[in-house]
């Protein structure tokens, strides 16, 4: 799993590219690789997750987006996926953890979501709804 901050945009978003199979075999078992990118405080922040390059996930990768989620709630952050691959959405499916990840399938859903504070609501990837932003 690679992951790669991206330029930031005219917004308070903070956007990651993951690349790879979604796993943390071959990561040292103490070290978050987001931590890594984004830091100690970054989990305070907005972030949105592009996946659209993933190829896959293993149970690894699955826990670590549990837990991701978890720290981006527990710091006031948000954690907001997009483009998730069919593949990651069975596994998550599967496992029962959809309701658990907060996934969009454009960047800009995410972004509204991300923005606005939608997160609560928690829907799962394959049936992410995202309102219209209102001025």
């Amino acid at each position: 799993m690679k992951l790669t901050m991206l330029p930031f945009d005219h917004d308070d978003l903070i956007r990651v590219q993951c690349e790879g199979q979604l796993s943390l075999i071959g990561h040292a078992p103490t070290v978050d690789p987001l931590v890594q990118i984004l830091g100690p405080r970054g989990f305070s922040r907005k972030v949105l997750m592009d996946l659209h390059q993933a190829r896959g996930a293993d149970t690894s990768g699955i826990a670590w987006l549990s837990r991701t989620t978890d720290r981006f709630h527990q710091n006031g952050g948000r954690f907001v996926m997009f483009a998730v691959p069919p593949i990651v959405e069975q596994i998550v499916t599967v496992l029962g953890l959809a309701q658990h990840f907060v996934a969009t399938l454009t960047e800009s859903e995410a972004r509204i979501v991300a923005l606005n504070g939608r997160d609560a609501d928690r829907r799962p990837a394959q049936v992410a709804e995202v309102a219209p932003a209102t001025n």
